[in-house]
């Protein structure tokens, strides 16, 4: 069946003021957010039935169904008029609980991938949407471009002019998850 790639790109955040507590457990933040040169790679293989997401490379990102992305596969499926199902295989380049958003990168480059793949057509406002169910950072992943996010996330405008910024990411072996 059909198979595609997709690169999926980590993210800094220049600046991150966090806020107040909300009522919800989250809190409201003001991020400038950009995307960096790193990526995961991704592919998506059209099958027959069913959803099976594997990370060959990294023990602490989960395999099937615990994966953000096996959430947002059976999603944008249900918004597909088609009878098919997705294989995803993930290799990690983006360091793990590294602050860079990489699952939710993952899981918006799956959603934005297959609304093409499956030629679903859901609108960028809509993949955001979807998106924010399965996590803060990935509305920004779908936007795309350097931008300011506001609540938890889900409020972004567009940064028209990023300087272009050297930058070296250093990620010891210590793994702090955003939640």
């Amino acid at each position: 069946m059909k198979i595609e790639r997709f690169r999926s790109p980590a993210k800094i955040n220049l600046r991150l003021d966090v806020l107040n507590r909300r009522a919800d457990g989250y809190h409201d933040l003001c991020m400038v957010n950009t995307l960096v040169s790193i990526f995961d790679d991704i592919e998506c293989e059209i099958t027959e039935r069913g959803i099976s997401v594997e990370c060959e490379n990294d023990k602490n990102v989960p395999n099937g169904e615990n994966n953000i992305v096996y959430g947002v596969a059976k999603e944008i499926l249900a918004y597909s008029n088609k009878n098919v199902g997705v294989n995803i295989r993930i290799r990690k380049n983006i360091p793990s609980a590294a602050g860079m958003g990489g699952g939710s990168s993952n899981a918006a480059t799956v959603l934005a991938g297959l609304n093409d793949m499956l030629k679903i057509n859901l609108s960028k406002d809509k993949l955001m949407k979807i998106g924010l169910r399965f996590g803060a950072d990935v509305p920004f992943f779908i936007f795309g471009a350097p931008a300011i996010a506001r609540g938890i996330g889900d409020h972004i405008s567009k940064i028209k002019k990023m300087p272009k910024l050297p930058l070296v990411v250093v990620a010891p072996n210590i793994m702090v998850p955003t939640k």
